[in-house]
């Protein structure tokens, strides 16, 4: 038995991630129980959130 490895890369979240995030925390919040919110924030309040947090230092 042969066994993959898979090499997984971390790195600090960029503006372009946005679209991808956006649709996966929509999915979530939609289909999910690990969000409070009930209706999906649009992609011009993910950016406005995204330049919050790391305006403050925070990483994501």
């Amino acid at each position: 038995m042969k066994l993959y490895q898979k090499q997984i890369r971390l790195r600090d979240a960029q503006a372009a991630d946005m679209t991808a995030v956006q649709s996966i925390y929509t999915d979530e919040v939609l289909h999910g129980v690990s969000s409070w919110e009930e209706i999906a924030p649009d992609m011009e309040e993910m950016c406005n959130r995204f330049r919050s947090i790391t305006a403050a230092g925070w990483i994501l």
